[in-house]
């Protein structure tokens, strides 16, 4: 008799995190799945790379490296399907729909990002920052999670083989509280055509995280929680209770009214500051990103080269230690390389000293639990890709 394994996609801007967990004699059993040769141990990048003849994923993108070509970030492609806020919103909507289904367009990236404040994809285009692939939108977010389910099937092989079982896969997907029905709709479609398989199970990211702290022990029936989500981009709080109904938890979430709206200030801003001080280090010498071919596409990679090395050294952070040496590597007209340590990176993201962006993030959560609608609050949940990394 097969075994029910729960398959958990959470699919982040930056990372992709997918989960498993089965009972076997009544133990359960839980792991995540990544690209076994990677480097970060919790994660997939969100990311593709055209490559002028087919598309590169995930890790793929660093480890195949041979030149210029264009990064693509996943979750930009689906938050098109978000709808904006301010004037002309519905036509803008619906433009930026139909870049995601019909156009062949792309955003170009950019590290540190440029100051962009457009809303439309029309926009992008208009002023070049975009290039042209051989596939639409939607397309290429089907062959990313085609690469996810790949990765899936090796470790449920490998499963398989260790315990001797075979699994009934059931798949579950997490999806962003406030990211709109069209999104989490579209969301799913794709997981099910890549996967081949239905989703039975869906839930919005502060039910997931408050669902696993019940059931950890964190959190207890009938209490007040507050949930912090740190985020790439943004921080963004709810406030929640589990309720117990019929012997189950249910997980009930208060709207946004009488909350701080979201800031934007979140892992991205950690990234930068490391950026900015390697930059400080190195001086005036070299340009970050810059080549002496006037290529801008090449330029590109390296900028994603130097933010997913700057990522790979963050990670080292939440190991906790005060005291280790790490390289990082600084892809420019030469490669250079800096290096750091575990105080010193901490100082430069406030981490030690209080300041910086980690006391902006600080004072965020500080602000809210202070406030007198939260005076029965027992709990506070900090959770998201950026909350893994800095504890």
């Amino acid at each position: 008799m097969s075994l029910k394994l729960i398959l958990t996609v959470d699919f982040g801007n930056d990372s992709t995190k997918v989960a498993y967990a089965f009972k076997k004699d009544n133990k359960p059993i839980i792991g995540k799945i990544i690209d076994n040769s990677s480097l970060l141990s919790i994660r997939i990048p969100s990311v593709a790379r055209y490559t002028g003849s087919g598309w590169l994923f995930g890790d793929e993108v660093t480890k195949k490296y041979d030149g210029s070509y264009a990064i693509v970030k996943i979750k930009e492609l689906l938050s098109m399907l978000i709808k904006p806020s301010g004037e002309s919103k519905e036509i803008i909507f619906e433009s930026n729909q139909r870049y995601f289904y019909k156009d062949k367009e792309f955003k170009k990236f950019y590290f540190p990002p440029k100051n962009l404040k457009y809303t439309s994809f029309d926009d992008y285009v208009r002023h070049d920052h975009t290039f042209r692939a051989d596939i639409t939108q939607k397309e290429l977010c089907i062959k990313y999670f085609e690469y996810i389910k790949r990765l899936v099937d090796i470790e449920l092989t490998r499963l398989s083989k260790k315990y001797n079982e075979s699994f009934n896969v059931e798949l579950c997907v997490v999806y962003p509280l406030y990211s709109g029905s069209l999104y989490s709709k579209e969301l799913s479609e794709i997981i099910e055509t890549a996967f081949k398989m239905k989703v039975t199970h869906k839930m919005d990211s502060t039910r997931g995280v408050c669902s696993m702290a019940y059931a950890f022990g964190a959190i207890k029936g009938n209490e007040n929680v507050l949930v912090f989500e740190i985020g790439d981009e943004k921080i963004s709080v709810v406030k929640a209770q589990v309720v117990i109904e019929r012997k189950s938890p249910v997980i009930m979430v208060e709207g946004r009214e009488g909350h701080q709206d979201p800031a934007f200030i979140g892992g991205n801003d950690f990234d930068f500051a490391i950026a900015r001080d390697c930059k400080k280090r190195i001086g005036e010498r070299l340009s970050f990103g810059t080549s002496t071919k006037d290529d801008e596409e090449l330029s590109i990679t390296k900028q994603y080269l130097l933010a997913n090395n700057i990522k790979k050294t963050k990670m080292l952070i939440s190991s906790r230690k005060e005291v280790f040496d790490v390289s990082l590597q600084i892809p420019a007209d030469v490669t250079l390389t800096e290096k750091y340590n575990g105080n010193q990176l901490m100082d430069i993201l406030g981490i030690r000293n209080g300041n910086g962006v980690y006391q902006s993030v600080l004072e965020y959560i500080d602000k809210e639990i202070n406030f007198v609608g939260n005076s029965n609050v027992t709990k506070v949940i900090i959770s998201g890709g950026a909350s893994e990394t800095y504890g």
